[in-house]
């Protein structure tokens, strides 16, 4: 599977997927080139804000 920047479309990215503390599954995209960031779960792109409530432990 060949993953491009969204932003300037440059094959130079890395992508990690990142299992959250629920079980959720989030994809982070970083452009090489252009240091634009991404994050997406089942390809649908997730603002930061919900990224990071996602990775907050439930007591």
């Amino acid at each position: 599977m060949s993953v491009s920047c969204e932003s300037c479309t440059s094959p130079r990215v890395t992508r990690i997927s990142i299992t959250m503390t629920e079980g959720d599954v989030v994809d982070f995209t970083s452009c090489h080139r252009c240091e634009h960031k991404t994050y997406a779960t089942g390809g649908r792109p997730l603002p930061l804000e919900r990224v990071m409530s996602m990775a907050g432990r439930k007591k």
